[in-house]
């Protein structure tokens, strides 16, 4: 296994990247000169053609792009020379402007202007750029049969697959069926598609997990018939190749985020279509702002998601401002499609065509007598043009429990009759609901959410990030659904904070409780809640806020940002060199603990003569040195007037704080310190 180093920017001959792929064997690494580095490989021969186990790596050349000068696909992956599977990774690299003119849906020589493979074929994309890629469908990437595909910290941006109208029209990625996609922490941005602006994943399992989904789009297919402009981000068509077994496939999301994508017909941001008795999963996602248009047909279902046939759970995720002209502004549910909702919030989506139609302003529950279990969960503000502003649909096989129905409206088409602003259909009562404002007693057709649901205005406040990172409602001091629901056993909400004191609240929010939030291998941002959090950046240059409460914020590896803001909060930078702001003027005495093996540490707002702390362990001596406006600690090596005093490495710095001697060690520094101090 060797490396072989691509040395100029040619499209072929000696030190080109064309020659370093025909002379690599098995095994190998084609890596590229720093000289490389901001410049551009055009293809002006045709692709680039691989059929062997590789490593393509532009690590050493930063900002490199392999370009198809808009005249060919980029790389092509084949079966090696036996027609045997082959395993290529691409790293550090810019794949741009490739571009297939075949219009043709049922050709697939013209998908994949980017990367296509063939069948079998194992595809790893990590820290990659996938830009500015034409195909008739497939625009960024498209797999062959039975292939698995890992894409890892990229980005997809502007690719199209839209030329060929086809139903496999994804625009970055289309996967060929009985394959996988598993997607983390990657970001698609202003593609375009048939079905499936970012992702169209056929007959195979999908795992997309911390990535966000902005402002792609497959309004290009709402002028045809049949499935064409559904799914604005992704799109599938079953999780698995085999139909009524007894496994089935998952399509699986979590922790992401989509937010102004664009649809036709069916699912403004996710149109997900399976099998049984294959299941999806959404959990800790938002799905925001997004829209789906009318199609050739009249249809415009679930603005946000779009969910079908198969066994679904979606938990701990938000739908706010999505918008359907037709039924379902948020989610729209059909076929023979069971499943839970559990610790969600839905607010201020909207069902409305603005002509007097619209249907289920948050979710319709299409889906015949399948049951439909929502717990701990809000829906409040949403509105609908005709009735329904929160439901529509569904009947007693959906069942409520600690769950939230207020504000909501309908329009009535126009009408004055102020008539099923909540819901067309009354549900099954599993205790522990709340609806306000009541229906309306003038008119015996109108409908509560259910027989016995509790009629009192929950105080919900404004959708926010209330801690977690996650949009939620509030419920406010004095709030009646306070400790007012049934057990579920569920232990956190639906920001992650513990539902710890055994008396539950109604809705997706615990008041007054505690988050514990841990992050990836990223680059995380953690906002803590009015509760006492732990927030755990982990691995990455994270951002934690602790916002209010008494605080445990710790930076763990890389290079991260703690703000503990209101509060008594403890401050533990890690391993990185990290910036740890206490919070100005908030009264409250903050803890900064450093252990032996930190990085540098950066520390603003210290209030000496507050009370503030700073705790050492596993540090013998430690010299403090004013320099300027800043205090600096340094480890020391223990002799008094040394004249290396204030040299040794540099451990935390006091930004404008200044004065410090002996007197103060019993005030700032922490009893638990075993370090003696020395001060100049």
């Amino acid at each position: 296994m060797s490396i072989i180093t691509v040395t100029n920017n040619a499209d072929s001959g000696v030190g080109s990247l064309r020659q370093a792929i025909a002379d690599a064997k098995a095994g190998d690494t084609i890596a590229f000169s720093s000289t490389l580095a901001n410049k551009t490989i055009s293809l002006t021969s045709g692709q680039l053609n691989i059929n062997k186990n590789i490593i393509i790596d532009g690590t050493q050349a930063a900002n490199l792009i392999i370009s198809g000068n808009n005249t060919s696909r980029v790389f092509e992956v084949f079966n090696d020379a036996n027609y045997q599977a082959t395993n290529v990774k691409f790293k550090n690299l810019t794949i741009a402007n490739g571009k297939l003119n075949g219009t043709d849906p049922n050709n697939e020589s013209s998908a994949g202007a980017g990367i296509k493979t063939a069948t079998y074929t194992t595809l790893t994309v990590e820290n990659c750029k996938i830009n500015n890629n034409v195909a008739a469908f497939g625009g960024g990437i498209f797999t062959g049969w039975r292939s698995n595909t890992t894409v890892i910290n990229s980005t997809f941006n502007a690719n199209d697959g839209t030329s060929a109208g086809s139903e496999r029209g994804g625009g970055a990625i289309a996967t060929k069926s009985e394959g996988s996609l598993t997607v983390t922490s990657s970001q698609f941005i202003n593609n375009k598609g048939i079905n499936g602006g970012a992702i169209n994943s056929l007959l195979g399992s999908l795992t997309v997990t911390d990535s966000t989904f902005t402002n792609n789009d497959t309004t290009a297919g709402a002028s045809g018939n049949g499935t064409k402009g559904y799914g604005g981000a992704i799109y599938t068509d079953g999780a698995s190749a085999y139909t009524n077994d007894s496994i089935g496939g998952n399509i699986t999301i979590t922790n992401s985020r989509f937010e102004g994508n664009k649809g036709a017909g069916q699912g403004g941001g996710l149109f997900l279509f399976t099998y049984a008795p294959d299941k999806i999963f959404i959990d800790r996602s938002q799905i925001i702002n997004n829209q789906v248009i009318k199609d050739g047909k009249g249809d415009a279902l679930g603005g946000g998601l779009r969910l079908g046939n198969g066994q679904f759970t979606i938990s701990n995720t938000t739908f706010a401002n999505n918008l359907a002209l037709s039924q379902g502004g948020g989610l729209w549910v059909g076929e023979t499609s069971p499943g839970s909702i559990i610790n969600s919030t839905f607010s201020d989506n909207k069902a409305d065509d603005g002509l007097g139609g619209g249907l289920g302003g948050a979710a319709a529950l299409i889906n015949g007598s399948n049951p439909v279990n929502i717990i701990n969960s809000t829906f409040a503000n949403n509105q609908a043009g005709f009735q329904g502003g929160a439901f529509w649909g569904g009947g007693a096989s959906t069942k409520l429990t600690n769950t939230i129905v207020a504000y909501n409206t309908a329009a009535n088409g126009g009408n004055n009759w102020n008539i099923k602003n909540h819901t067309g259909a009354q549900f099954s009562d599993g205790g522990g609901n709340f609806q306000w404002p009541p229906k309306n007693p003038n008119d015996p057709s109108d409908l509560n959410v259910t027989n016995s649901v509790t009629l009192a205005d929950p105080l919900l406040g404004a959708l926010q990030d209330n801690g977690g990172g996650f949009l939620t409602r509030a419920l406010l001091t004095n709030s009646p659904a306070i400790n007012n629901g049934v057990n579920t056993g569920l232990t956190t909400d639906g920001r992650g904070a513990f539902r710890a004191d055994g008396r539950i609240d109604s809705g997706a929010f615990e008041f007054g409780a505690s988050l514990n939030l841990t992050g990836g291998t990223g680059n995380d941002t953690l906002t803590g809640g009015t509760g006492n959090d732990t927030l755990s950046g982990g691995a990455g240059n994270d951002i934690l806020n602790g916002a209010t409460g008494n605080d445990i914020l710790k930076g763990d590896g890389g290079n991260d940002t703690l703000s503990g803001d209101l509060g008594s909060d403890t401050l533990i930078g890690g391993t990185g060199n990290d910036l740890l702001n206490l919070g100005n003027s908030d009264n409250a005495f903050d803890l900064i603990s450093y252990n032996s093996g930190d990085g540098s540490d950066t520390v603003n707002q210290f209030s000496r003569t507050g009370g503030d702390q700073l705790s050492f362990t596993n540090i013998a001596n430690i010299d403090v040195v004013t320099s300027g406006t800043k205090t600096l600690f340094r480890v020391g090596d223990g002799i008094s007037g040394n004249t290396g005093f204030g040299t040794g490495t540099l451990l935390v710095t006091l930004n404008s704080t200044t004065g410090f001697s002996a007197a103060n060690i019993s005030s700032n520094l922490d009893a638990g310190n075993t370090a003696v101090f020395w001060f100049s």
